[in-house]
């Protein structure tokens, strides 16, 4: 369907001869063009209105996308930084526990003391408890 061609029915409405047409016809004419441009204008209103909230919508779509995003970025970073601080805790558990290890082992020459066995046992259990991790509070887990 083409469009009206208004300013052509404008013309002949105003050239319209009055002798041949009713006075009512040309008045009538000309207030259905006056009305099509003022609807062409609202629906054009309208569309630029429904294209404003498009839009919007699209923007609100794509900052939360944004978010999104940001926030996975985010957890992929916090659970890198929480690898490597594990890392860390379990290499200097890792030496405290050899350590432990090594001193309970040692045995000095000669006859051992009561209280010496007593250090290596108390030794050894501090190292089995680490290795567990049973050392840490249940909050801290």
């Amino acid at each position: 369907m083409t469009p009206l061609d208004l300013d052509a029915i404008r013309s002949r409405a105003n050239a319209a001869d009055a002798s041949w047409l009713p006075r009512w016809v040309p008045h009538d004419v000309r207030s259905l063009v006056s009305e099509v441009l003022h609807l062409r204008g609202v629906v054009k209103a309208q569309s630029d209105q429904d294209a404003q909230r498009t839009a919007r919508h699209v923007d609100a779509v794509i900052a939360q996308q944004r978010l999104t995003v940001e926030a996975r970025e985010a957890t992929r970073a916090l659970a890198a930084e929480n690898a490597a601080l594990r890392a860390q805790v379990a290499a200097s558990t890792g030496a405290v526990t050899a350590w432990l290890r090594a001193d309970a082992a040692r045995t000095p020459p000669g006859p051992v003391s009561p209280i010496r066995r007593v250090e290596q046992a108390y030794a050894t259990r501090v190292a089995n408890i680490i290795e567990r991790d049973e050392h840490r509070r249940e909050e801290e887990r």
